[in-house]
């Protein structure tokens, strides 16, 4: 991939301006002296900013009201009639208006809370704010647990995947279910991806962020699958580490700070990210990806940083209580636009660090990830209420007495004809005591609806088509 064009610096627009002073206008204007023209483009830059109407062609006027906060790398190659320097010119007088400015160390930053972004990040409060998703409310709270566990199962496998875990979502999800100890470094990062979640979802809500608590979350992410032990947790001690394209060692995308800088810039970092009270105040969603982006940025790690990054948005917005985000799997979706991932890192190390296309990117999606939520429950829903609905009929006739949990575990095996099934893992998949999981099992044997063998030293069951 490569590397996007840094837009044009403002003061080489205007001297292009001078030079060109006997030009018309792209406005439409009469050649008029450049004076002028800044007084015609300040006033265009007044009307976007007071909400009047501007007289200009539609494309033209998305760009300037920022709809897709557009990047000069793809503003060069739009066909527009205005001149692609001097709208950009107009466009960075309207983003600094609302320009939010802060420091980490000596490193600065920006961002733009446009009203596009402000009406996503209203949508996304809706869907994950405390309960008030509609679709997770209609669970009852075993469902709500399953889907959990799913959830943080398909976390950690496609965070762990972003950064090259090769062992698919099947064999990884068998492993964590049926406790299976991981045999390679891929099973291994998404063994430590899932019980890091859980971490956070048990211990952490209440804790406030420390470089201590951030070198715990990266041993617990990494454990046995660096080079280096000592790795898991320490910083890193060298500047060695450059972020480059994996097929073109020629092509650096990002150097990160000199290493003994590390330590300060993760302190400051931890302020900032506890500093909720201090100054203005920030979106908590818009705080979680910012601090996604910084731990990418800093890269206090020799490896890692990725899966910490993860951890840690997913740490911030959960403990400000944006408690819908325990059901969605968000780097998913990352994972399967890796390159779109990559460049809205580029995009906003290139224009001055202005983190907006990071976090359009993250908004985008955040939105997906939650369609897939709801989604995903409405048809379970449906599977469910059918199945019942099919199973009781059928019950009613061989006199069968089964609850709610035992037609779900019943489901379960018919989802999954040939897989051969323990009675820990429908322990762990309906959150219930060993005992609980055996007597249910034992039931739908004795009811001919599943078959029992032995294997080994234990026992395995599996949908009755398969005897």
């Amino acid at each position: 991939m490569k590397i996007p064009e840094k837009p044009p610096k403002i003061l080489d627009i205007l001297n292009n301006l001078n030079s060109n002073s006997d030009s018309n206008s792209n406005f439409n204007l009469p050649p008029i002296p450049n004076l002028y023209k800044m007084g015609h483009y300040l006033k265009l830059v007044l009307s976007v900013i007071n909400g009047e109407d501007i007289d200009i062609p539609k494309k033209e006027k998305d760009i300037l009201l920022n709809v897709d906060y557009v990047h000069w790398e793809d503003l060069k190659y739009k066909n527009i009639s205005l001149d692609k320097e001097e709208l950009w010119l107009i466009l960075q007088a309207l983003r600094a208006f609302k320009f939010q400015n802060f420091k980490i160390k000596d490193y600065d930053f920006k961002y733009c809370l446009t009203n596009t972004i402000l009406k996503r990040i209203h949508k996304i409060d809706k869907a994950t704010f405390g309960e008030m998703n509609e679709g997770l409310k209609s669970l009852s709270e075993k469902y709500k647990r399953k889907y959990l566990i799913n959830s943080l199962l398909e976390e950690a496998i496609a965070s762990s995947q972003i950064e090259g875990a090769t062992t698919t979502r099947k064999k990884a999800k068998e492993m964590i279910l049926q406790q299976k100890k991981p045999t390679n470094n891929s099973e291994k990062m998404i063994y430590n991806g899932y019980n890091t979640m859980e971490y956070i979802y048990k211990e952490l809500l209440e804790e406030k962020l420390t470089p201590e608590l951030i070198l715990k979350l990266h041993m617990l992410i990494t454990d046995d699958t660096l080079e280096k032990k000592e790795d898991e947790l320490n910083y890193r001690d060298n500047d060695d580490i450059i972020v480059g394209d994996s097929f073109d060692t020629s092509i650096t995308y990002h150097t990160p700070p000199k290493h003994n800088q590390v330590p300060e810039l993760m302190e400051e970092f931890c302020k900032f990210a506890n500093s909720d009270e201090d100054g203005y105040f920030i979106p908590p969603i818009i705080k979680g990806i910012i601090l996604h982006f910084l731990i990418g940025y800093i890269h206090p790690f020799n490896d890692g940083n990725g899966r910490t990054a993860r951890a840690i948005f997913y740490w911030y917005v959960l403990s400000r209580g944006y408690y819908g985000f325990r059901y969605t799997a968000i780097s998913r979706i990352l994972k399967n636009a890796k390159k779109k991932y990559a460049k809205a890192y580029l995009y906003s190390e290139t224009d001055e660090n202005d983190l907006t296309y990071f976090i359009n990117y993250n908004l985008d999606a955040i939105e997906k990830s939650i369609d897939e939520m709801n989604n995903y429950i409405s048809k379970k829903e449906i599977e469910l209420l059918d199945f019942e609905k099919q199973y009781s009929e059928s019950s009613e006739n061989l006199n069968l007495d089964l609850n709610s949990r035992q037609l779900e575990i019943l489901k379960y095996f018919y989802n999954n004809p040939k897989k051969y099934i323990t009675i820990k893992e429908i322990q762990n998949i309906f959150v219930v005591a060993y005992d609980t999981a055996r007597n249910d099992l034992e039931l739908l044997v004795k009811n001919n609806k599943i078959i029992k063998r032995k294997s080994g030293k234990r026992f395995e069951y599996t949908a009755l088509m398969n005897d």
